[in-house]
């Protein structure tokens, strides 16, 4: 008989084992081929995500002041791609370009003067690219053309009703626009008979696309701006827009230059991560060498950190699943083995070797799972975008491998304790304990000392590039080794319970506990795997907490309150600013510009921004904070002088911490003592400024305050309502948490994580069931024959759950912990400050043992539902398919 025919025979006889080998190795070969494409093109698609995030920030732009006509504006476009770099250039999206005149100052109205000194009224003449299709006329008519008028050419322009408005234009009034000044030009002697430009409004408009960025860039065409509350004078000022073919007429008519701005748009989705340094370096070659800058270099710059954080995070994934689709292979592998025990054991009775036996079932598994392998890779590949490289394809070929491997192992090992090889010494396999060996039990020793030390290997690492195996295989290791402590002790804990139980009426609850303590050796397997999927569903969880912290404290360190309002036009009485709608705590400073406070270190005057702060009131405005931000714990220091603490915002070159001030402000006098620089200070200015107490320097402080830290339920609106500001000057730390929950690197790290638990629950599920499957036959006999002495159908199901019940809950109590606390101390390992989007200072790891208790509950009610569909499909097998007529029991 061929080789062929005896393996078609045994597969055809042992079909079902067969067919769960195959379905096993296949779908381990899926998630190894699918699940890296998957990550990685998460990850690459968070590049993308990134880009298109960062909006008009990440355009290319210029700004000059030209005499131009409109091919030669569009030459500017061409000559930016020309120039670019290969991998730059495929990121360059449409370009557009407009103009605006400069000549913006006094205007007259049909003869009358607009500017009475009280409101005055300016406005701004843009000329778009593309006019027609940024604007839709709602009343009257688009610009036309020019015409002379009084000695002034006229220019057509249109408005939307708010500009309008606030301009106090209508439909067909004509401003005359006085021309600006030439600074070092004598005004000729005939100034008044110059000719002067005007523009004619014909037309009331409305945004074709309100999110069209020209909106943006024409900050005052679509909405007026008001001037600011309380500002003397306060102004108002509108843009009109025309045509682009009127441009030309109205630079002739002011005799001027122009302001042109270029934008090129980035196309986020040609974004890719293997080009990033080139793009980078591209675009400062750009901006170092031409008049063309993109926002897109400091978009870019804190990636790598946050690609490199995500990638050390989602490592434990994959090697998460590689470890489940391990144990579900040699659990499937373990259930072929038994059902081909016995002719195994028959062909080596009638003297087959063992080492042709093992040539035949390596062969009988590469039959069964290379194919399955194959095609459920080649699917995978097929069906999932990405790119897994390396890993994805030894990921792939490991289940056949290790079935293949582990086949003639398994096999061999379950025929010489098969009845045929050695009669009698299995009549009960189902009940009898399983006594280890002094060799299993060093060997179980031996790996729990291995994954102690990976812990405390995981611990000491440092984050690094990309995914660290040593950090990605201590989770499994740890689960593996727990689950050898539990297999191990749960049998001394059950047997504690057996006293109490002989001593009871009911027979199955001491028959439950008897058959969960004498487990089987592969009984191990899903218990190891339910600890796999808590591991990863708590190992997440920790991950989330620890980033949820450092984003919180991120936003008390950006905005140092629940709302800051920075404004010098503020007015309202302290009053007023003590009782803010929805406030719990309110602190002021004022910012003192251009001062010269002296340093004692060096005798040397620093050009710098002061702001005063209330610090003690500052204090509770930051009560609600986990941890007081950073600034603030700064000036809480105490100094080596005894001075009052005082930060930096910024760097000047005669200034460092430890050297000791002397501010002066007004009559005031104090010294102060520089303890640390921060790169941002919530209330500071834009330059270089000295954060101080304001206690020392009381005195000198103004009657209004100009910048603002409020606590409590409060809104920007709200704020800027009771101080009378506008309410672009108030930010808010719901803003900044907003902007950091929209972080797309750490949005797909959690959403890996969510898929990964899911995924793992349902592998540690089959794998209870597979454990369940093995040893079948002779649980089925063993429950029959107790069914012939009065065991009911629902007595008998009790017992099949007994089998993992006792233990899958222990596993997942266990479980949290031992997940929870890997995380916590791996958690050094993973570069979490990038991951939360905060690329400097600490993000201590952070427990969250309600959801981790909440997602361990919710993975073993999937396994457990498992485990009861099982029992009820085994309740239906009869008695007549298992015990014999005349059998002895």
């Amino acid at each position: 008989m061929s080789v062929w025919t005896l393996l078609r025979r045994s597969l055809l006889t042992h079909r079902r084992a067969a067919v769960v080998l195959a379905l096993v190795v296949a779908v381990g070969a899926a998630l190894g081929a699918g699940a890296p494409r998957w990550i990685d093109e998460r990850l690459d698609r968070t590049l993308r995500d990134t880009v298109a995030e960062s909006g008009s920030t990440a355009r290319v732009s210029a700004r000059d002041t030209v005499t131009a006509t409109p091919d030669s504006l569009d030459a500017r476009i061409a000559s930016l791609r020309s120039s670019a770099g290969a991998e730059l250039g495929d990121l360059l999206g449409a370009g557009r370009w407009s103009v605006h005149s400069t000549a913006r100052y006094f205007v007259t109205q049909n003869g009358a003067v607009v500017d009475d000194g009280l409101r005055p009224r300016r406005l701004d003449v843009r000329f778009p690219d593309e006019l027609t299709e940024k604007v839709r006329v709602v009343e009257g008519s688009p610009p036309s053309g020019v015409t002379e008028q009084e000695g002034s050419s006229v220019v057509d322009v249109v408005a939307t009703r708010p500009v309008a408005e606030a301009l106090e234009l209508q439909i067909g009034d004509v401003v005359t626009v006085e021309r600006r000044p030439v600074t070092g030009i004598a005004e000729p002697p005939d100034a008044a008979s110059v000719q002067r430009p005007a523009v004619r409004l014909t037309g009331l408009i409305e945004p074709a696309d309100p999110d069209d960025p020209f909106w943006a860039d024409a900050r005052t065409a679509a909405e007026p701006d008001l001037g600011e509350p309380g500002a003397q004078p306060r102004i108002t000022t509108g843009t009109l827009l025309s045509g682009p073919e009127l441009m030309q007429p109205w630079i002739a008519a002011t005799g001027e230059s122009v302001d042109a701005e270029w934008h090129v748009a980035i196309e986020a989705a040609a974004a890719d991560a293997s080009e990033l340094d080139a793009v980078t370096s591209q675009l400062r070659r750009l901006s170092s060498a031409t008049m063309w800058s993109s926002g897109l270099t400091d978009v870019l710059a804190g990636y790598p950190a946050k690609r490199s954080a995500a990638e050390g995070v989602v490592g434990f994934g994959i090697v998460s699943l590689a470890a489940l689709c391990l144990a579900l292979t040699l659990l499937a592998v373990r259930y072929l083995a038994e059902r081909r025990a016995d002719e195994i054991a028959l062909a080596r009775t009638r003297g087959a070797g063992r080492g042709a036996l093992a040539r035949l079932l390596a062969l009988d598994a590469a039959v069964v799972a290379v194919p399955a392998a194959g095609l459920a890779a080649v699917a995978a590949v097929a069906t999932v975008a990405g790119d897994g490289g390396t890993l994805s394809v030894l990921l792939a070929a490991a289940p056949a491998a290790v079935a293949t491997v582990a086949l003639p192992l398994a096999g061999l090992r379950a025929a010489s304790r098969s009845p045929i090889a050695s009669p009698g010494s299995a009549a009960r396999a189902d009940t009898a304990a399983v006594r280890p060996t002094p060799r299993r039990l060093v060997a179980e020793a031996a790996a729990v000392v291995v994954a102690g030390l990976a812990l405390w290997l995981a611990g000491t690492r440092r984050p690094d590039a990309g995914a660290d195996p040593v950090v990605s295989l201590t989770p499994i290791l740890l689960a593996a080794a727990t689950g050898l402590v539990i297999f191990r002790v749960v049998p001394y804990l059950l047997a504690a319970v057996l006293p109490m139980l002989r001593r009871g009426d009911a027979a199955t609850p001491f028959l439950a506990v008897t058959r969960a303590a004498r487990a089987p050796a592969h009984a191990v397997l899903p218990v190891i795997a339910l600890l796999v999927a808590i591991g990863v569903a708590t190992f997440g969880g920790t991950v989330q907490a620890s980033v949820e912290q450092a984003r919180q404290a991120a936003s008390w360190n950006e905005v140092t309150g629940d709302a800051v309002a920075e404004s010098d036009v503020i007015r309202v009485d302290p009053e007023r600013i003590d009782d803010i709608p929805g406030a719990d705590s309110v602190a002021t400073g004022n910012v003192f510009t251009a001062q010269r406070p002296i340093n004692l270190e060096n005798g040397r005057a620093a050009g710098v921004d002061i702001l005063a702060v209330d610090v003690a009131a500052w204090d509770d405005v930051v009560a609600a904070s986990p941890e007081r931000p950073e600034v603030l714990e700064a000036m809480r220091r105490s100094t080596d002088s005894g001075a009052p603490a005082a930060v930096l915002k910024g760097s000047i070159d005669v200034v460092g911490a430890g050297d000791r001030l002397d501010v002066t402000l007004g009559d005031s006098t104090t010294t102060v003592e520089v303890v640390e620089t921060f790169q941002d200070v919530p209330g500071a200015t834009s330059g270089t400024t000295l954060v101080v107490p304001m206690a020392p320097v009381a005195e000198a402080m103004p009657p209004w305050p100009s910048v603002v830290y409020v606590s409590g339920d409060v809104t920007a609106a709200g704020v800027a309502r009771a101080l009378e500001i506008e309410p672009g000057v108030v930010s808010t730390r719901a803003d900044a948490l907003t902007s950091l929950y929209g972080d797309s690197v750490l949005n797909a790290v959690l959403t890996v994580f969510q898929v990964v638990t899911a995924v793992s629950a349902v592998l540690a599920a089959a794998a209870a069931v597979l454990g369940l499957a093995i040893g079948e036959r002779a649980r089925l006999h063993g429950l029959s024959v107790l069914r012939t002495l009065g065991l009911t159908t629902r007595q008998s199901a009790a017992l099949t759950a007994a089998e993992v019940v006792p233990v899958s809950v222990v596993a997942a109590l266990a479980g949290i912990g031992v997940g929870t606390g890997t995380g916590l101390v791996i958690a050094g390992a993973l570069d979490l400050p990038a991951l939360s989007g905060a690329l400097t200072g600490d993000a201590p790891a952070v427990a969250n043992l309600p959801q981790a208790a909440g997602t361990a509950a919710a993975v073993l009610g999937v396994v457990l539902l498992a485990v009861l569909g099982a029992v009820v499909a085994v309740r239906r097998a009869g008695l007549g398919a298992t015990v014999q007529a005349g059998e002895s029991t």
